[in-house]
């Protein structure tokens, strides 16, 4: 019985330890900063071709997914439950999910273009999200009908999942219309390859809501 209490209070004492470190690094207004810079690099990086120009904007999109990757995982374990309790939260998960798959589209297709979109995602949603949180980052966990540890982490998850292939798809689809209307003829291989989160945003939203269903 002592040892499991001092391994109880152990592993709340680390908690503790892990939501000071969070609250004083502020990671949020970090990545802030580090999205928005690289998408300005990632768009000098259109006109300018530099080695460094083009290499700094995938460079600064790595450490940043990295970062944002750590904060929701110590998010988790600070409040023991998955980072989808609140409409704050969601988007702060959305902005992860869609910098990641773009920063994927990027090195798969090697468009940058993709890159563009999912920094412009991540940094503007980062920065709507504490309009969601008057009280500021408090942690807090709205009392929702899907309030248990197995439907957060499965329904909420893919459906927020599916939201964040919309907005990329979304963004994708508004840049592909504006090459449309300035150039002479359509790029259809780009508009091809947003086909391929097109489908992934019907699927994940699809099979959430049947989840929720």
């Amino acid at each position: 019985l002592r040892k499991r209490a001092f391994e109880r209070n152990s592993y709340a004492i680390l908690r503790i330890k892990t939501e000071l470190a969070y609250n004083a690094l502020k990671p949020w207004q970090v990545l802030q900063g580090l999205y928005a810079l690289a998408f300005i690099f990632a768009l000098a990086s259109l006109f300018v071709k530099h080695s460094f120009i083009k290499f700094s904007p995938i460079a600064i999109s790595a450490f940043a997914i990295l970062l944002h990757v750590s904060s929701l995982t110590a998010r988790v374990f600070i409040l023991e439950r998955p980072p989808v309790g609140s409409l704050y939260e969601s988007l702060l998960f959305v902005s992860l999910i869609s910098s990641i798959f773009a920063f994927l589209g990027w090195y798969r297709f090697k468009e940058r273009l993709f890159l563009i979109a999912g920094l412009f995602i991540a940094l503007f949603l980062l920065l709507i999200a504490p309009v969601f949180a008057p009280k500021g980052d408090s942690l807090e966990m709205l009392v929702a009908v899907l309030n248990t540890h197995f439907w957060l982490a499965t329904h909420v998850i893919i459906i927020t999942a599916g939201y964040a292939f919309c907005v990329l798809t979304a963004c994708l689809a508004h840049i592909a219309l504006f090459r449309r209307g300035f150039a002479r003829t359509p790029d259809l291989v780009f508009e091809k390859k947003i086909d391929l989160f097109l489908f992934a945003s019907l699927f994940f939203t699809c099979f959430g809501t049947v989840l929720g269903g």
